[in-house]
């Protein structure tokens, strides 16, 4: 039957949606690309579309067509057609177990620091070679190399899984995740796997007492006393006598 509207040339497209989710997903994708999935349908021409409780889809193309769909078919038809691109990661630094890419090319990297000590400083005192728990660290990168965010915690020490442990950050600067990091200049890191180099960079900055709160360790001790307590202890003292569980896991540190 004719298409209502159509001139035998072409086909105004009328589109009347109740759910506006749908019509936004439907913008996503072209008419062109889902008309093969219309089994019986031309695969060329322009297109009349009408919406009720189901949707007429009509089109001129020499020969005027007509078909009656579900809704929900059409629907599908239309997700199912939407192309993603794929993203490339290139090298990444060691021990990166997560990678995410936003749709402004920033990307989030997090990693397993494998290293349970490092040369730290607390108002002047050098702290060298004091006992570390088992941290992760996650950076947000522009797609110029510059850091834009960074994130810090602690988990328990085994391989990391989404289930790991997490618990409270003992120390400065952080607050739930987020590592301030001042007026601190970052590096640029032009190649993604030179970022393994970054949290070596960020323990060696100078620690004051910002976010600094003796309720975050079990010996509720001040930060100061509490470097001297642990400068010459095990890391795995960390897990007995100081550290509070967050009751977040690994992946809660993902996301």
């Amino acid at each position: 039957s004719p298409a209502p509207n159509c001139n035998g040339s072409y086909c105004p497209i009328a589109v009347a949606f109740s759910d506006f989710s749908r019509l936004v997903d439907f913008c996503a994708a072209s008419l062109l690309l889902i008309a093969p999935c219309l089994n019986g349908f031309p695969a060329q021409g322009r297109f009349f579309l009408q919406f009720h409780n189901d949707l007429t889809l009509c089109c001129c193309a020499g020969v005027t067509s007509f078909k009656k769909i579900a809704l929900e078919t059409f629907y599908d038809c239309v997700r199912h057609s939407i192309r993603h691109e794929g993203v490339r990661s290139g090298f990444l630094p060691q021990n990166c177990f997560h990678v995410g890419v936003s749709e402004n090319g920033e990307r989030d990297f997090c990693l397993w620091h494998p290293y349970l000590r490092a040369d730290i400083s607390y108002f002047g005192t050098e702290y060298p070679d004091f006992p570390l728990p088992r941290l992760v660290f996650g950076f947000r990168v522009s797609q110029e190399g510059k850091v834009l965010d960074c994130r810090l915690g602690v988990v328990e020490d085994k391989l990391p899984a989404e289930d790991s442990a997490m618990f409270v950050y003992p120390f400065s600067n952080v607050g739930g995740f987020h590592l301030c990091t001042g007026n601190n200049v970052l590096p640029v890191y032009k190649k993604t796997s030179a970022l393994v180099n970054l949290p070596g960079y960020l323990l060696q900055l100078p620690n004051n007492n910002d976010s600094f709160n003796p309720q975050n360790n079990k010996l509720h001790m001040p930060y100061r006393e509490l470097l001297n307590h642990l400068k010459d202890k095990d890391p795995s003292y960390y897990y007995t006598d100081v550290l509070v569980p967050s009751g977040k896991t690994l992946k809660d540190f993902i996301e």
